[in-house]
């Protein structure tokens, strides 16, 4: 059992940590530990993602997805696509919705109910992260 060196990102709660093949940069895809969101202190939402790929011993910081900031919510790499559902975002806001990230872009939003999605159709193109390819 080996303890890894402290990673950049600040602590948090409540994350998602997934593991998908990832074209970060210009280098072919390649696995990768993908952290996705959380809490800190006070409960706060973070809105931050976060790659590894030499199994967590360092990490570099993606651009911000395009969601509104959330915590315990649901997070999978399926086929050639991050999928992103759910969640609490601040004041305990509960989201209804979901979001895809597929072909070098984040797409999505569009829930309804308390909370809502909000952004039906919004795209960003993440920096430096690529098509997820399983």
């Amino acid at each position: 059992l080996q303890e890894l060196p402290l990673p950049r990102w600040p602590a948090r709660a409540a994350a998602q940590l997934i593991v998908a093949e990832l074209k970060v940069g210009k280098g072919p895809p390649k696995e990768q530990l993908l952290l996705l969101g959380g809490n800190q202190k006070a409960g706060v939402p973070l809105n931050d993602a976060w790659a590894s790929d030499n199994g967590g011993f360092s990490w570099h910081e993606l651009e911000p997805p395009p969601w509104p900031a959330r915590q315990s919510f649901s997070a999978v790499a399926f086929e050639d696509k991050i999928v992103v559902c759910g969640g609490l975002g601040e004041q305990g806001r509960r989201f209804n919705d979901s979001w895809v990230m597929m072909d070098n872009e984040w797409r999505g939003g569009g829930g309804k109910g308390r909370g809502g999605g909000g952004g039906g159709g919004a795209r960003a193109r993440p920096r430096g992260l690529g098509r997820p390819t399983l």
